[in-house]
């Protein structure tokens, strides 16, 4: 270690030498279509955060930023999976329901069957 905390030269990891394979068998990067359709699923979370805080219902707007928290990253990365970001939804959507017009598992399904994604 250098005086600064940081690993001197000769011993970091050269990116190359760091394995790279995708976590996520599905892990790919949506196409601009798909990330827009996402980008449209997180606004209406952000629509549905500010009702149920209205409601005073904060333990299921936290509930909801941790389904969504890594979204607007993650759709840019190219290691994003559906699979995951939907068992994320589904999780929330079995502690709470679905409310009329924010079934985010439908809507991601919908968008995982978009052209060019499997």
């Amino acid at each position: 270690m250098s005086s600064n905390g940081r690993p001197r030269r000769d011993q970091r990891v050269s990116r190359s030498r760091l394995d790279l394979t995708p976590r996520f068998a599905d892990a790919k990067l949506p196409r601009a279509e798909q990330r827009k359709a996402l980008a449209r699923l997180a606004y209406l979370a952000f629509l549905e955060m500010r009702m149920l805080g209205r409601e005073g219902k904060a333990a299921q707007v936290a509930d909801l930023a941790e389904a969504f928290h890594n979204l607007p990253l993650m759709m840019w990365h190219p290691e994003f999976s559906m699979r995951c970001q939907r068992d994320f939804f589904a999780r929330y959507h079995e502690k709470h329901g679905v409310r009329q017009g924010f079934n985010y598992v439908a809507a991601l399904d919908k968008v995982r069957r978009m052209k060019g994604r499997k």
